[in-house]
């Protein structure tokens, strides 16, 4: 299982209330806290075959609203908005197939009424914080294991040398032989 690299957190209550298709009742968002761990992951309506999902379940949210992925080779995690209702983050709207750069603490806001209405009236907002996770530290053993590989390769390189060094001395002890050959011969 890969490392979750990014947490989003519900800072809404998790009870929505009165969004199609759940009309004049509460819903209950299943995942207040969702882990980010693959490439890339989808804030939508509904599951996306092609990355793992969260799934908010109300009209307002577009089938696939946003995307949040983080680039391995940078570690830049970037939201998109997909939606047709819009995506925020701290408070700027995004607008469709545009997207910026997320860091930790940023609030995403996947939906707000905006006709005035608060909660205890019917209102409702869907908002989550963005929030980085370290990658874990190394173990002891892993570190050992990588020191010995290093050390290995080291005493490779250096029995190598060796080998060579004692090659050029038997050649040159061989050619030293060879000159007394001849003079004992002369």
């Amino acid at each position: 299982m890969a490392h979750a690299w990014g947490t989003l957190e519900l800072l809404s209550d998790k009870k929505v209330w009165g969004l199609k298709p759940f009309e004049d009742q509460y819903y209950t968002i299943e995942y207040p806290d969702y882990e980010l761990s693959a490439p890339a992951h989808t804030v939508g309506r509904q599951q996306d075959g092609a990355t793992p999902t969260l799934v908010l379940p109300f009209a307002v949210v577009s089938g696939k609203h946003c995307v949040v992925q983080r680039d391995p080779a940078t570690d830049e995690v970037r939201l998109t908005d997909l939606s047709s209702n819009g995506t925020s983050v701290n408070g700027r709207h995004l607008g469709r197939k545009n997207s910026t750069v997320l860091e930790d603490g940023d609030k995403v806001t996947v939906f707000e009424r905006r006709d005035g209405s608060t909660k205890e009236n019917g209102g409702a907002v869907i908002e989550y914080v963005f929030r980085r996770r370290a990658a874990p530290a190394p173990s002891v053993v892993s570190l050992l294991e990588r020191q010995n590989a290093t050390l290995r390769e080291e005493l490779a390189a250096a029995r190598a040398e060796v080998e060579q060094r004692l090659k050029e001395l038997h050649e040159g002890a061989a050619r030293v032989a060879r000159a007394d050959d001849v003079t004992a011969l002369a």
